[in-house]
């Protein structure tokens, strides 16, 4: 029976309202065979002494799982905070989380039910469903949605590559990501960037005709909350998401994508120049027009 090892990673930044709840959801997965790393991004709150506590109560609770606690005396931003961990990951695969989500009691289990079935090509990442949740959540929506499921679910080649640069949904909450990536192939985050973390991981592994899968089940609760890192209500995090989905729109260019390179270019050009109307002006462009009907039509 496959029963590899599952490094479950949880990224840390100023999280001490939701971070415990989070930890129980990974340290209670019905699948034990599983080490924990909270990898901390200089938090400025009580999220540190909050882990601390939480890592002694579960060496009574759950002496056989090893947990790591790293902090940081820098905030680095994402990526830097995700490559931290990447030395302490022992497992066969990993499973990144924010500190404020909460993975299913099934989540591994699942996920390790499907790579199992391809261990004759193994997928480089499995995708996943995550559903949103929240105080301020009425309707809770589930992505991603039906074009980036499709995109992620076609063989490697040229066409999923030019699908993928023109339009991907959020992947990052569900992915469950083979460590031989990092450990064999020597991969990284991109710290060139400070939040954009997994996009450029994923258009780049496509680029690299890297097996990829969805596999459609929930199996993250994805919280909405005003205080989470990019919230459309904080300026400063908007300015510096912007300044990295347009340095990934010159990966585009270099990589000869002219064409998504111009959508991207003009999807943000309204974002930056005239946010108010922006939701509005987008139709403008066919593309948008196109994703936004496949993925009306897959809800």
């Amino acid at each position: 029976m496959y029963n590899p090892l599952v490094s479950i990673v949880v990224a840390a930044y100023n999280a001490e309202s939701y971070i415990e709840e989070t930890l129980d959801s990974c340290i209670n997965q019905r699948y034990r065979n599983i080490e924990i790393i909270i990898t901390d991004d200089c938090s400025g709150d009580n999220t540190l002494s909050v882990c601390t506590s939480w890592i002694e109560k579960q060496k009574i609770q759950n002496p056989k799982i090893n947990i790591s606690l790293l902090p940081s005396s820098i905030n680095g931003g994402i990526p830097k905070n995700l490559n931290k961990s990447l030395p302490y990951c022992c497992g066969e695969w990993v499973k990144f989380i924010g500190s404020d989500d909460l993975l299913l009691p099934d989540a591994i289990s699942d996920l390790i039910r499907v790579v199992s079935m391809h261990q004759d090509d193994m997928p480089t990442v499995v995708f996943a469903a995550f559903e949103t949740f929240g105080s301020k959540v009425l309707i809770s929506q589930v992505y991603p949605q039906q074009w980036t499921r499709c995109v992620v679910s076609m063989k490697p080649g040229r066409l999923k590559t030019h699908l993928a640069m023109l339009h991907l949904n959020n992947l990052a909450p569900s992915a469950f990501i083979n460590n031989s990536l990092f450990r064999d192939a020597k991969l990284k985050f991109d710290e060139e960037y400070r939040l954009l973390e997994d996009l450029p991981l994923w258009l780049y592994l496509i680029y690299k005709k890297k097996k990829t899968i969805y596999f459609n089940k929930v199996i993250v609760k994805y919280r909405v909350h005003g205080n989470q890192i990019t919230s459309k209500s904080n300026t400063v995090i908007n300015r510096i998401l912007l300044s990295d989905l347009r340095k990934l729109n010159e990966y585009r260019f270099d990589r000869g994508f002219y064409f998504s390179y111009l959508h991207h270019k003009y999807q943000l050009m309204l974002n930056e120049k005239i946010p108010r109307y922006a939701r509005l002006l987008q139709f403008i462009d066919p593309i948008r027009v196109f994703t936004y009907l496949i993925d009306r039509i897959g809800r």
